[in-house]
């Protein structure tokens, strides 16, 4: 009888110890996929700050050519 619970407890503890072998190997996967992930969304962001201080200098320029040209049309009138 002890060595049939002796057994169970060793069957037990295979299985225990595989299964937690295959959830860390998961959770290692799926932190390699959210970092992954993050990386991505990082460099989006980065694209959209640059796109967005090149959409800013255009309107600069754009102001600053709109105010030579008011100033011109006063002069000339």
């Amino acid at each position: 009888f002890k060595s049939a619970i002796l057994n169970v407890f060793n069957k037990l503890k295979k299985i225990m110890s595989k299964e937690l072998k295959e959830s860390v190997r998961l959770m290692f996967h799926e932190t390699e996929n959210i970092n992954k992930k993050t990386g991505i969304i990082k460099y989006k962001i980065m694209e959209l700050k640059s796109t967005i201080t090149k959409m800013k200098n255009s309107v600069e320029r754009l102001q600053s050519c709109c105010e030579q040209a008011r100033e011109t049309f006063k002069n000339n009138n």
